[in-house]
């Protein structure tokens, strides 16, 4: 009797730690999801830039551009 409650013990502690692994897998996948979006079907440049870059130096110009712009009206 004792070593059935043994048994049942060890086994729902292994199932817990397995669950738990799983569990944790999964949300670092739901984590990392959105740039596996964002960077798939993309190819190396030959040049080294990467896209994701490209995207941010041409979202920072176009910051530079407005603020220009909202200064010439100003004046």
């Amino acid at each position: 009797m004792i070593g059935v409650i043994i048994f049942i013990v060890i086994l729902a502690f292994v199932l817990f730690v397995l669950f738990r692994a799983a569990f944790k897998k999964r949300q670092a996948e739901d984590i990392y999801s959105p740039f596996d979006e964002i960077t798939t079907g993309t190819k190396p440049s030959m040049d080294g830039h990467n896209p994701l870059n490209q995207t941010k130096e041409k979202v920072q110009q176009e910051i530079k551009y407005q603020e220009s712009e909202h200064k010439k009206n100003e004046e």
